[in-house]
């Protein structure tokens, strides 16, 4: 019983920025019925039972419409005050009418000025409720005034009371039609407001994880979601996380998660499709219960009309996401398009930059960017450092004798050597037509060549098309020198000793060994 109530008060209350204005309305047309009023006490024609009556009510109505216009606070007032008010004004208009001629009067007219604010302020049940009224309070005279039946005012009764509802159905239509313009507004400045977040901090070289990040929180902002994800399809059976948000820790999944297709999921679908997916209620076990929500809907990304990606959102509760929200996700999916190719484009542009267009591999400069901040990290937390130089032997002979390409692909052979054996915290790159540098962190120098020497044996090792494939290498860590160029040529020199020494073999740079080749 109690929930039927609240829903019935919520039926019947007013939308909040709307209540002012009704009650405004409300106010306004109480004053032009009682200016009205007063004018048929006087226009002939007219009968008055009661002129002194109507006086009043006239009197009443003007100040309590006054009262409404600049007294009430309708946003503070009680939601049932405006009912009152409306209800009160059905009774005042069946005691005019009775009043001032009974199925003669005019006043019967007053009963449309109850029609159209109810359509248009109220939810259709309880704009229904008012039509009704005004049927009943125009059918009163047919009780209490038996001559009503043989006079003009049945044929009137028979036009007016579907008049009423004709008149409300067709406001009622109209303000909604007008709701749903306002909300598709509100919608697209909703969406444009969140592009034009996404495209300042593209513009702000923002790096692409945290512009993800900010694509998936506005993603599941718009909808008023749980949470929300952009993910990159790699390969039919995967997808990588570019970014992510939840409402709560556990509720997504980081950046760089490989996440697999399943065979008939909606990932599977939407890609298949090329439409939004929406599942009302997953079953238990699936990765969205897992995560702590019911329902989801996952919305194709198209870049260059191929699928780039897919952008998600789920809820907490079952059919929590509508189809007004797979709309709003899919048309934000495809606005979003333009800005995954200015976040790409740029990412291929610092890539291009920052690395050697050959191997793939950090280049000069950005090695020289690293090593100074792996130095100063070492340096201020104590922590050992080694860099390696490493170059390939005979590089000028199979240059020669294979020519351009053939040496092309052996320094691409070395660098997939190389890169199979680093961390992910260390850095790799070629600084010369055949020679890279192994940046290693947290490394000593004992530690370092056995790093570098288990590369050169594996480069050593493996059969490729061009024989004798070898390097040679020299190793210097922090304990020697704490400044990036410094290291550098130090372990430079000792790559020298090696290709002194008969190449493919690795050195560490030694004080001790320096001068006896200095003075050697």
């Amino acid at each position: 019983m109690t929930t039927l109530s609240a829903s019935a008060a919520h039926g019947a209350a007013l939308e909040q920025d709307e209540r002012a204005l009704a009650g405004l309305t409300s106010g306004l047309l109480y004053v032009l019925g009682a200016v009205t009023l007063a004018l048929l006490t006087v226009l002939p024609g007219v009968t008055h039972t009661h002129r002194e009556a109507l006086y009043g009510l006239a009197v009443g109505s003007l100040l309590w419409g006054a009262c409404q216009v600049r007294v009430v606070d309708w946003n503070r007032t009680p939601w049932w005050l405006i009912h009152v008010s409306n209800v009160a004004s059905l009774a005042l208009i069946a005691l005019v009418v009775a009043d001032t001629g009974a199925g003669r009067s005019p006043a019967w007219v007053y009963l449309f000025v109850v029609v159209v604010p109810a359509a248009y302020f109220y939810r259709p049940p309880v704009a229904v409720a008012y039509f009704v009224g005004c049927v009943v309070a125009n059918a009163l005279v047919l009780v209490y005034d038996p001559a009503a039946l043989h006079q003009y005012f049945l044929p009137q009764f028979v036009i007016a009371a579907p008049s009423y509802l004709a008149l409300g159905a067709a406001t009622l239509a109209g303000k909604r039609l007008i709701r749903n313009f306002r909300l598709r507004a509100e919608e697209l400045a909703a969406e444009q407001g969140a592009l034009r977040r996404v495209a300042t901090e593209i513009a702000r070289d923002r790096s692409p994880e945290q512009i993800y990040d900010l694509v998936s929180y506005e993603a599941g902002w718009l909808l008023g979601a749980g949470a929300a994800g952009i993910m990159r399809i790699e390969d039919p059976l995967h997808a990588t996380v570019m970014g992510a948000w939840a409402d709560w820790a556990g509720g997504r999944y980081a950046a760089g998660t490989v996440v697999p297709i399943r065979p008939a999921s909606d990932i599977a679908m939407a890609i298949e499709t090329r439409s939004p997916v929406r599942i009302d209620d997953h079953q238990p076990g699936s990765p969205v219960i897992r995560l702590g929500y019911r329902s989801s809907i996952v919305a194709p990304i198209l870049v260059a009309d191929q699928v780039w990606g897919v952008l998600a959102a789920t809820a907490p509760d079952a059919g929590g996401l509508d189809a007004d929200d797979e709309r709003r996700l899919t048309e934000f999916g495809d606005l979003l398009a333009v800005a995954i190719t200015s976040v790409e484009d740029r990412a291929k542009l610092i890539a291009q930059a920052s690395s050697d267009a050959l191997t793939g591999l950090a280049n000069h400069r950005t090695l020289r960017e690293r090593l100074t901040a792996e130095t100063a990290r070492a340096s201020r937390h104590g922590s050992p450092l080694s860099v390696a130089v490493i170059d390939v032997d005979y590089f000028k002979q199979i240059n020669d004798s294979g020519g351009h390409q053939a040496g092309d692909e052996m320094l691409i052979w070395v660098a997939g050597c190389l890169s199979r054996l680093a961390r992910s915290e260390d850095t790799l790159a070629r600084v010369g037509g055949d020679e890279f540098v192994w940046v290693l962190p947290e490394t000593t120098r004992e530690e370092a060549l056995v790093a570098v020497e288990r590369a050169r044996q594996l480069i050593a090792a493996v059969v490729t098309p061009m024989p004798c494939v070898s390097v040679s290498a020299g190793i210097c860590d922090s304990s020697s020198t704490d400044d990036p160029t410094e290291l550098i040529r130090r372990a430079d020199r000792a790559l020298y000793w090696s290709k002194q020494r008969g190449r493919n073999q690795a050195w560490v740079y030694d004080p001790i060994v320096a001068a006896e080749f200095a003075t050697g």
